[in-house]
């Protein structure tokens, strides 16, 4: 709510019901409007949400142009959600006032609800994404602060459009180029979209602004092993465990190193480390299960055990995790189940295709299933 409404309300009615038979006309009407915002402040408080909206309808009768009556109606519409109404009030609102922040946040967020709602359902149509990117262009056009430009950033991301998140990431790291954050963003961003060599020159920008936390080692170092430099991702995870000792992804990184390497026993060992200290971490068995499905030595491929710890990955984080998916589709056919692994492999393209996933990841994700459908399992390639 935007007005302030600090003091004892109940009080304040009682004073201005006494006072209002005394003022002339214009300021009775003041009074009455007065009145009436506290009383939808108050029934909003107590969350009697459809008598506030009572309240500040009768308020908008009195005062059209009153954009906060509008935008405080919006959100007791929202409460009750009713974002249709709730986007229309906040369209008025901004109506009357083109800098109301407030507003086009808050309309910025239905639209952004309905445009998942209807990606859940299949639908492509990309309007109410649109919206939602004018409401946040707007926002940064009214206060150019970080905050809004993470918020631009992170939708651009979702919309696949990766060059201008960089740009927004950009922007943040110009305002405050002591921030890690805005680096790690940018590198997450270019790291999406496989520029290997800019992801890793920004990680290293946060390993420079924050050495004793683990995170940024961890970023690195799966930049340099998607690159095909397991050595220094090796080394990257050693530093992410020694700055941070319980970091489970720098022990995840450190067994996938070691198993791009070949190193077989030296990966299966980091991963029982992290099953062992980890139990509810579910990367710790999805890596191993992926190990023992695609390794290139078939003596180390084991589709049994590997069909189990995917289904341990899966069933952790309720099926919903695409590359887990991905990992049991690919265990069941090296156990030369087809069929299951065919159905999985679909399985995990529709969640990430759900979930807005890169597009790399959905290409990689897409190549398997044909793969299963000649009954052929997937095999990473070898040194």
């Amino acid at each position: 709510m935007k007005r302030n409404h600090t003091l004892n309300l109940t009080a304040v009615a009682g004073i201005c019901a006494a006072l209002i038979l005394l003022a002339p006309p214009a300021a009775r009407a003041q009074d009455a409007a007065d009145r009436l915002d506290m009383q939808a402040h108050q029934a909003y408080d107590q969350q009697n949400y459809q008598l506030a909206i009572k309240y500040w309808s009768e308020l908008i009768k009195m005062e059209p142009d009153d954009s906060t009556a509008w935008y405080n109606r919006g959100n007791s519409y929202q409460q009750l959600q009713k974002p249709d109404e709730a986007i229309a009030d906040y369209t008025q609102a901004i109506k009357l006032d083109a800098d109301d922040m407030e507003s086009h946040r808050n309309r910025a967020q239905l639209f952004r609800n309905k445009w998942e709602a209807a990606i859940a359902k299949g639908d492509t149509d990309d309007a109410d994404a649109d919206k939602m990117m004018e409401d946040y262009s707007e926002m940064v056009r009214i206060k150019p602060e970080a905050q809004n430009y993470y918020m631009r950033a992170a939708t651009w991301r979702t919309l696949r459009k990766p060059d201008k998140a960089i740009e927004d990431y950009s922007a943040v790291i110009k305002l405050d180029d002591k921030n890690p954050q805005g680096y790690q963003f940018r590198g997450s961003t270019y790291y999406s979209i496989g520029q290997w060599d800019k992801a890793i020159d920004d990680f290293s920008q946060v390993i420079q602004l924050a050495p004793n936390a683990g995170y940024g080692y961890v970023l690195r170092g799966q930049a340099y092993l998607d690159k095909g430099d397991a050595d220094k991702a090796i080394a990257d995870a050693n530093d992410a465990v020694r700055v941070e000792p319980a970091n489970a992804d720098g022990y995840a990184l450190l067994g996938n190193a070691h198993s791009v390497k070949g190193e077989y026993d030296k990966a299966i060992t980091a991963y029982n480390d992290l099953q062992s200290k980890y139990p509810a971490y579910a990367e710790g068995f999805n890596a191993e299960a992926w190990l023992y499905a695609t390794a290139p030595d078939d003596k180390v491929r084991d589709g049994a055990k590997a069909v189990e710890l995917a289904q341990k990955a899966c069933q952790m984080t309720g099926w919903n995790n695409a590359s887990f998916i991905d990992t049991l589709a690919a265990a069941e056919a090296e156990s030369g189940k087809f069929d299951d692994a065919l159905k999985h492999q679909k399985q995990a393209l529709e969640v990430a295709t759900k979930m807005k996933d890169d597009e790399w990841r959905l290409k990689d994700i897409t190549s398997r299933i044909a793969l299963y459908e000649k009954k052929q399992a997937y095999h990473a390639p070898g040194k």
